[in-house]
């Protein structure tokens, strides 16, 4: 990552932007911090020319598999960059009325998944499957309800997990994997297979410490990619020491950063 901004954007031009946008009149978290940077990075190292914003798109064919290659086909032609090669995923949604035979069918890329994590969620496995499971809403045709399904139809390489925790909650901790998470079970059915499988390991994690969420001190727990698996570190502005997996594993997450399990062992090779 620190390599890829290196290569799009010099230490000036970084400097002053972001002296424009975090100006430090309005208080912004780290999680706005990263999606702000991507979007830039994105916009910097773009290979598409189509002026048209396609993020969205909905579709009301059957065939998802021919309405899928449409949007990732405009998708290429607006934006394309190693940002999106890298981090984006696409969330694809299917709504079925009860009453009438609408079928509609939505595309959405996203640079990360945030998920609600209620109180009482035993792991964020939970609140992952709550994320992508059945949910209702009214028919664009006839307005009566209509139930809509979640999937993804394409995951990214690098997977952001950005849990939303209530204020009472926030300190919590919410037990997440480690070197276990697949997303095999919210792919959909139909979704193009993928060599480089759809199970995770945790390489980074961003911590808020303070009373709440307006203000604080962020700190973050990241993998030595290139050392052993169970060289973790805590970086604290200009602090860096080494930390156990233990106090890991016991984090109250603000932000989880996955990377494929296939790219890692790569990287081993």
């Amino acid at each position: 990552m620190a390599n890829l901004i290196k290569i799009i954007l010099s230490q000036d031009t970084v400097s002053n932007i972001v002296r424009h946008d975090f100006d430090g009149r309005t208080e912004k978290d780290s999680h706005e911090f990263l999606i702000w940077l991507l979007i830039k990075l994105a916009e910097d190292s773009n290979r598409g020319n189509w002026k048209i914003d396609v993020n969205i798109e909905k579709y009301t064919e059957n065939n998802i598999k021919s309405a899928a290659k449409d949007y990732i086909a405009k998708q290429h032609r607006y934006s394309s960059s190693v940002v999106s090669d890298v981090f984006f995923s696409i969330i694809c949604k299917t709504t079925s009325c009860n009453s009438c035979p609408k079928t509609e069918l939505s595309f959405e890329k996203q640079l990360d998944l945030r998920v609600h994590v209620h109180l009482g969620d035993v792991d964020l496995m939970t609140s992952i499957n709550r994320y992508f499971q059945l949910s209702y809403g009214r028919c664009s045709n006839c307005t009566i309800n209509a139930g809509q399904t979640t999937n993804i139809w394409a995951l990214p390489d690098i997977l952001i997990i950005r849990p939303l925790k209530d204020e009472i909650i926030k300190n919590s901790v919410v037990p997440y994997p480690v070197d276990d998470l697949d997303m095999r079970p919210y792919l959909h059915p139909e979704a193009p297979a993928t060599s480089e499988g759809t199970k995770y390991s945790l390489y980074g994690i961003v911590i808020h410490l303070g009373p709440s969420y307006r203000t604080g001190h962020f700190i973050a727990k990241v993998k030595n990619m290139e050392g052993s698996n169970d060289l973790w570190q805590l970086f604290n502005d200009r602090d860096v020491q080494r930390i156990p997996l233990d106090e890991v594993k016991k984090a109250p997450a603000y932000i989880l950063f996955y990377e494929r399990k296939a790219l890692c062992q790569k990287k081993k090779k």
